[in-house]
């Protein structure tokens, strides 16, 4: 429908789009857009051009990009940037509102998810059935985390960053500070690198990094390891540039934070 004002609502879907998606993928013939703009009683066309507005706005983009977002695109993604978790939130209400579908569940009622990832200091074990404040927050960590592994992996076109593979079920959404280390880091897109699982393990523990220029640093361990499978899995990586997404490439701070407190080499 042309011409007509986008609600705050219509907004948190497409933002929820946005993330779902590659940047290839915001045109008109995309199936999900296809189906997400009926719902919403837009065009496809209107729709794909709203992620596209949001991708102008990106931090990544340093203000290049389309000049037609308006100011409702510019505050919702400004918010999503401050306080992602806050926002996120918002984003699901809204698809359940809007959807009116069972897809978001939160899995503690015997229902069966669809596959995803968990991560760091996610989900205590509780040895009964959780109470009504302990669902909620068992929620709110499964919301966020899947739509943390949709907003990263989908931003390196599903592909691990360092190595390529695009075999979506073995990759991650490596954090670059824990889950547990920063709650306003949590669901950062730009705290976040697509890695596939041997990759993802070795960041974690510090046997790699990145420096300031996204170029792969190996510890001292490995590059002392001459082995075949080392040099192949690892070795021949050294001094690469990571593979960067289209939108939130890897924050500064967060790397810095990495380097300083996981990277092997800066503990000898």
């Amino acid at each position: 429908m042309a011409g007509r004002r986008w609600g705050e609502t219509e907004l948190l879907v497409a933002l929820k789009i946005y993330f779902e998606l590659e940047f290839g993928q915001f045109h008109q013939y995309q199936p999900r857009i296809i189906e997400i703009s009926k719902v919403l009683d837009r065009t496809p066309s209107s729709l794909a051009m709203k992620l596209c507005n949001f991708a102008s706005l990106d931090p990544a983009m340093n203000g290049k990009g389309l000049k037609g977002a308006s100011q409702a695109d510019r505050d919702l993604m400004a918010a999503f940037v401050a306080d992602p978790e806050s926002i996120v939130a918002k984003v699901e209400d809204a698809v359940m509102r809007v959807l009116d579908c069972d897809q978001y569940d939160d899995g503690l009622n015997g229902s069966v998810l669809p596959p995803r990832q968990f991560d760091e200091g996610d989900m205590p074990f509780l040895g009964r059935p959780p109470a009504v404040t302990e669902r909620v927050s068992l929620r709110k960590n499964r919301v966020g985390q899947s739509f943390f592994r949709d907003a990263v992996l989908s931003g390196y076109y599903h592909q691990c960053g360092v190595c390529g593979l695009k075999i979506t079920n073995l990759l991650v959404a490596s954090h670059i500070v824990p889950w547990n280390q920063r709650h306003d880091l949590r669901l950062r897109p730009d705290n976040g690198i697509s890695l596939c699982s041997i990759h993802d393990k070795a960041f974690d523990l510090g046997f790699w990094t990145l420096d300031s220029q996204f170029h792969i640093r190996l510890s001292k361990k490995l590059q002392d390891d001459k082995s075949d499978i080392s040099m192949s899995y690892f070795g021949k990586f050294d001094g690469c540039s990571l593979n960067l997404p289209f939108r939130f490439t890897p924050n500064a701070e967060c790397l810095n934070w990495h380097r300083e407190n996981v990277f092997l080499d800066e503990k000898l």
